[in-house]
């Protein structure tokens, strides 16, 4: 399986050489820098989660205009991660029991299980994650990167 190519936003802000055996980022699909509008399908919980990290991705240049669904997905995971682990509270709302009498795994550990990866997955995509955001170098200096003033716009507030 070959691994999945890195975003020119990312290979600008981890300061990749540009090759000639590789395909130069000039000729890369570069969208604009911005938070994208929030998707209609997203719940209080999962808008809240978007209002609170877009734009701060917006400010590392790591979220434009149409990356919506996917970071919508993003936020509604992280809502319903975040639901699901507040009815696992104590160990007893782990542990389930079979009309035989034997003590099982409850689903919401399961499907609490299956919303951590997806989540992890997601997050990756946007740098959320310490292994992501290890190689990203943030240069400001940078003329037209974060796009129409918006990080010095972050940085002042």
């Amino acid at each position: 399986m070959a691994r999945p190519r890195k975003p020119t936003q990312l290979k600008v802000l981890q300061g990749s050489r540009v090759r000639s055996d590789r395909e130069a980022a000039s000729n890369a699909a570069q969208p604009t820098i911005a938070v994208p509008p929030c998707p209609d399908w997203l719940d209080a919980k999962s808008r809240k989660q978007w209002d609170k990290i877009a734009p701060q991705l917006v400010a590392l240049g790591l979220l434009s205009v149409i990356d919506g669904d996917l970071f919508g997905a993003y936020a509604e995971t992280s809502a319903r991660y975040g639901d699901v682990c507040s009815k696992l509270e104590n160990i007893k709302d782990w542990i389930g029991t079979t009309p035989n009498g034997f003590e099982v795994q409850t689903a919401l550990v399961s499907i609490r299980n299956t919303l951590q990866k997806q989540l992890i997955s997601l997050g990756r995509e946007f740098g959320l994650s310490p292994a992501a955001r290890s190689s990203i170098k943030v240069d400001v200096s940078q003329p037209g990167l974060f796009g129409d003033d918006e990080f010095k716009d972050f940085k002042q507030g």
